[in-house]
């Protein structure tokens, strides 16, 4: 069995948005960016929270400071004018508050994802 696992830190980008889905599934999306060095370009990951992790990070709020721990996957898809783009997921299997400033929270919620 092959295995692969993602740890990234970074701050949220974007107001978390709950998903509903018709067999009574429910996910939360948000945007994480991550920026390795100040110089570096910000690299920024679509994060996807299944079901009851999905409600811890419904409370992200922009700028915050997160750890997440998940599956990575990649796609590739045309922008609304028609350009390439390539667009790098999290499936999510453990999100932590890490606050505003450099402190640790202790907020952390992990789950067994469905994936």
């Amino acid at each position: 069995m092959d295995f692969q696992q993602i740890v990234i830190v970074g701050n949220v980008g974007r107001e978390p948005e709950q998903l509903r889905f018709e067999s009574g599934t429910t996910a939360t999306k948000l945007s994480v960016g991550v920026k390795p060095r100040r110089d570096d370009e910000t690299l920024w990951f679509e994060v996807m929270c299944w079901d009851k992790l999905g409600q811890t990070a419904l409370r992200a709020q922009r700028g915050e400071r997160v750890l997440v721990v998940g599956t990575l996957a990649a796609r590739s898809y045309l922008d609304k004018a028609g350009e390439p783009r390539f667009a790098l997921s999290i499936n999510a299997r453990e999100f932590r508050f890490l606050g505003r400033g450099s402190g640790v929270g202790d907020q952390a919620a992990s789950v067994d994802a469905p994936f």
